[in-house]
């Protein structure tokens, strides 16, 4: 199975689904992989991606203090297949000399990764088999000059209308 490197790009609010979408960003291309997940790994997610610190640990911050007090290191999440309409992930775990391979949610997974600066990784059937996810100017995204040379990022044009029209069913292949 091939990987494709992700970094964590945005987290939306789907407005018709009721629901927060994360959006992933293949390193290597204009791909997008539009996950829904819950409010409570929206808000864990959305702290994580700021550097921010709770006042007191958010389920994710305490997983990531057992792991660290456990000497566990989180080395990456894969999202690997999607059945019906919900994805799977992987923990791939280095537990002393082991390699340890975890299920988990890909929105449980994206918030560990944030907080261990761990690499994500989307499968390549999942990242160039989706509808919709290759964004052009057209379709609402935009690329923007950033403040450092080789970089570059995104900034929203017109997001809102492309949610207003979309649903998760939307994002399976056929």
């Amino acid at each position: 199975m091939g990987l494709s490197p992700v970094t964590f790009y945005d987290l939306r609010y789907d407005q018709n689904n009721r629901s927060p979408i994360i959006f992933l960003k293949d390193t290597q291309s204009d791909r997008f992989l539009p996950v829904w997940i819950g409010e409570a790994e929206a808000i864990s997610i959305e702290i994580a991606s700021r550097g921010e610190t709770p006042p007191r640990p958010l389920t994710h911050d305490l997983m990531k203090r057992i792991l660290d007090n456990a000497g566990i290191r989180l080395v990456s999440v894969i999202i690997d297949r999607l059945v019906g309409s919900v994805y799977y992930a992987t923990l791939v775990l280095e537990v002393g000399e082991r390699t340890v391979e975890v299920d988990c949610r890909p929105s449980d997974g994206v918030a560990l990764a944030l907080r261990e600066k761990a690499q994500i990784f989307v499968s390549d059937e999942l990242m160039y088999n989706i509808k919709f996810v290759e964004m052009s100017p057209a379709e609402g995204m935009a690329l923007e000059e950033a403040d450092e040379p080789e970089a570059t990022r995104y900034r929203t044009i017109d997001f809102k209308q492309f949610l207003k029209g979309v649903k998760p069913s939307d994002f399976k292949e056929g």
